[in-house]
């Protein structure tokens, strides 16, 4: 089955969505499995929501660059600098 893994970080005072970027797909969904090793906060047919995302887990998923992602290593340590936690939350999302 397809399926497509987003990086998606929020800022959690302004309640809005500040960066949005796509990891992979099913090469990126067996990484952030093994990465995060936890089930998700959220799921519904279609979809798949880890919220409590680290930067540093990130970086690690990141770092397989699947497919020619948009989300690089580069991009994930500049979003680490500029949104970090706890003010913006880091979660990750699967939709197939």
């Amino acid at each position: 089955m397809a399926v497509d893994v987003h990086l998606v970080i929020a800022d959690s005072e302004a309640g809005s969505v500040v960066e949005e970027g796509w990891l992979g797909m099913s090469g990126a969904r067996d990484l952030t499995l093994a990465v995060l090793n936890r089930p998700p906060h959220y799921e519904t047919a279609g979809f798949k929501s880890w919220g409590g995302v680290t930067p540093a887990e990130a970086l690690r998923i990141s770092a397989a660059n699947y497919s020619n992602s948009d989300v690089t290593r580069e991009i994930v340590e500049r979003w680490k600098a500029q949104y970090p936690p706890p003010r913006f939350w880091w979660s990750i999302t699967f939709d197939f």
